[in-house]
């Protein structure tokens, strides 16, 4: 029998049933051998057309159809193949998984897969090796921080990873509450990687109190202060090159005494005693620690023979005469030092001739910043009296130190005999408008100087004109 309306046959219609087609195409299966009478409620659905004239009827739609065109939404859902079937459980049982699993075997598309779904927060030691691939561990740098300089780790997320961990546990250590056994277990899976470790801060609690009695007959409370041992620490770093330490307490608020921001007795011996350990170490900066005289003789004894050292940093310090002593004798020995960084410290004109003694021996420093010291004129003539000689210093920082007539003097002969520094800083000296003119005599012989800062030295508008047409002149030289 036909439908009534389209006239289809028994394709239209499943078995006796006869309806109209439903006007917005809805597809019909054959199922001639079934009755709707024979199926239950539930397999039901009530169907209204869009014609007012035909009346809603029930049919086994759900039960027979296989298609849906009549909803723009319905999709049969597909069969996910085997391939992310395996990479899903593999991402969801990683850990397990970890010591069984190799990354590098996978097609490069599957593993940018489970590296995309793997939780950041999955622990360090399970993964460090497991994970080569900087795509996870740039994941978790940039969960963990806002701030993420990569070009201070080598361009690789893995190693900033790595330090800034283990720079943030050293840093939030508190002796008597953390313990050791634990700092050791992240040594010994993250030691490999480590090459550059800033420490801004060494906690320091109370660890006892002793009471004794004053000159008053009042009792003194004498605290016993002790860091974190960082012999154990850094001699665990076999591949360091690069350490920066400040002994400090930050965010001390009203609990501050300046014994928080200095070393004491054991901090020295405990730091002297790493130094000959560190083979690869290349850049050392210990500034603003506040370290004496002796404190420093007593750190640089160990480094006179270090293999490796190209850069010292003890800026922002107490250092005056007898460390600039100890410096000295530092760049006679064995020690390849190219970098020394003492600003803003105390060394006055005796500690001056010091340094100029070894300049004169020709040594390879080539940077030397005494900025901010106490040189005064003799002090400063006595160091620019060496630029004759040296052939290797090429940059020169003697800012703010109390210069005058006699180092003008001084330096605007040498200047033209010296033919290898290429910047120097002589801002914040009064050298007055004679001063500045004879400097420019000598400055215009010279053909290898490309950076000169006069500022604050009086010397006039015109002087510096002409000074920087020669620096300019200069400059082009050398990059033709």
């Amino acid at each position: 029998m036909a439908c009534i309306i389209c006239y289809h046959g028994p394709l239209c219609c499943p078995g006796d049933l006869q309806i109209p087609c439903i006007p917005h195409g809805i597809v019909r299966e054959t199922a001639s051998k079934h009755s709707t009478t024979e199926l239950p409620p539930s397999k039901l659905e009530e169907i209204t057309t869009a014609s007012s004239d035909i009346t809603p009827l029930k049919v086994a739609v759900n039960y027979f159809r296989r298609t849906y065109p009549e909803n723009p939404n319905w999709a049969i859902p597909n069969i996910p193949c085997l391939v992310s079937l395996s990479l899903e459980k593999i991402t969801e049982n990683f850990i397990e998984l970890a010591k069984t699993i190799c990354l590098d075997t996978l097609k490069p598309k599957d593993r940018i897969t489970i590296l995309k779904k793997i939780p950041v927060d999955l622990p360090p030691e399970v993964v460090i090796s497991v994970i080569p691939d900087q795509l996870y561990w740039k994941r978790c740098c940039l969960a963990r921080w806002k701030i993420c300089d990569l070009e201070k780790y080598g361009a690789c997320w893995k190693r900033m990873f790595v330090e800034r961990h283990l720079q943030e546990l050293i840093e939030n250590f508190l002796p008597g509450s953390n313990t050791y056994t634990d700092l050791t277990k992240v040594l010994s899976w993250c030691r490999v990687y480590v090459k550059r470790l800033i420490i801004t801060q060494l906690l320091m609690p109370i660890d006892a109190i002793k009471t004794t009695s004053g000159s008053q007959g009042r009792s003194i409370q004498e605290v016993a202060r002790n860091r974190l041992n960082l012999e154990g620490v850094l001699t665990a770093l076999f591949n360091l090159e690069e350490l920066s330490l400040t002994f400090s307490v930050r965010n001390c608020g009203m609990n501050f005494e300046w014994d928080m921001f200095s070393l004491t007795h054991e901090d020295c011996i405990n730091l002297s005693n790493v130094f000959p350990n560190l083979n690869s170490l290349r850049i050392l900066q210990l500034k603003d620690n506040r370290l004496t005289d002796n404190q420093v003789n007593y750190l640089l004894v160990k480094l006179e023979n270090h293999p490796t050292l190209k850069e010292l940093d003890l800026s922002y310090n107490h250092l005056e005469d007898e460390g600039a002593h100890s410096i000295a004798q530092l760049l006679t020995r064995s020690c390849p030092l190219r970098k020394l960084n003492i600003f803003r410290n105390n060394i006055g004109s005796r500690g001056a001739a010091h340094l100029a003694t070894v300049l004169l021996k020709d040594c390879l420093l080539e940077t030397l910043n005494v900025g901010l010291n106490r040189l005064e004129d003799e002090g400063g003539a006595t160091i620019c009296n060496t630029l004759a000689k040296n052939t290797h210093l090429t940059e020169l920082n003697l800012t703010g130190n109390q210069l005058g007539e006699k180092t003008i003097s001084v330096l605007s002969k040498v200047v033209e005999q010296n033919f290898t520094l290429t910047h120097l800083d002589l801002s914040c000296n009064n050298f007055g408008e004679d001063g500045g003119e004879e400097l420019k005599i000598g400055v215009q012989q010279n053909k290898t100087l490309l950076t000169l800062d006069l500022r604050l030295c009086q010397v006039g508008p015109e002087t510096e004109c002409d000074i920087h047409e020669v620096l300019r002149r200069n400059y082009l030289n050398v990059s033709s």
